[in-house]
């Protein structure tokens, strides 16, 4: 599928390299450039799809970019073109984002564009949602909870429940662990499964 804002996208980066644009300026642009209407966040679903397009246009320029001596930088809240240091020594590799690579990925699969609907919309937000306030309002128990089970903060849930597992088998009081350390490690998991849902 082409993406109709790539051009436009594009050539409101190269007329000011360096400049720090947000999202939210870059859809105005092409508001006032005709390629979007201005109600185009009247729903979740045009929202949703506006945000694809957007960051779907940025992560293709991010590996196309380099061919042309600019490095894309994609940040969770600025977005900048900077000119390649060196004489060009990164040609050809794209820029490092601050975000992971999943969310690069999620935003180059077509599919995630055209298989969403309201619902499946309303659902991804709630869910957002849901994993925002379990981790705000715990303050810093997620941490803590990783650190029960001996994990880093960019572990995956996967991770958590093999670990969980792993402790649970090794601590259990029938196989002559410790009941307080046993009590530690469900707490930690509970917080943890109300963190990543």
């Amino acid at each position: 599928m082409d993406n109709p804002f790539l051009s436009a996208i594009e050539a409101s980066l190269l007329e000011v390299p360096g400049k720090r644009w947000r999202e939210y300026d870059l859809i105005g642009d092409l508001v006032r450039q005709g390629y979007l209407s201005s109600d185009h966040g009247a729903t979740s679903l045009g929202l949703f799809q506006t945000h694809f397009l957007v960051k779907n246009a940025l992560y293709q320029l991010q590996q196309t970019l380099p061919e042309q001596g600019f490095n894309l930088l994609i940040e969770p809240v600025y977005i900048v073109l900077e000119a390649q240091s060196d004489g060009g020594a990164r040609s050809g590799a794209p820029a490092t984002s601050v975000e992971s690579p999943a969310v690069a990925e999620f935003y180059l699969d077509w599919f995630n564009f055209s298989d969403a609907s309201e619902a499946s919309v309303e659902a991804l937000l709630q869910s957002f949602w849901r994993r925002y306030v379990a981790q705000n309002s715990q303050g810093d128990s997620r941490g803590q909870a990783l650190a029960v089970l001996g994990l880093d903060a960019d572990a995956t849930f996967e991770q958590v429940r093999s670990r969980y597992r792993r402790l649970v088998m090794e601590f259990h009081p029938d196989r002559g662990g410790c009941d307080k350390e046993i009590v530690r490690i469900n707490e930690a998991m509970a917080v943890l499964q109300r963190c990543y849902r």
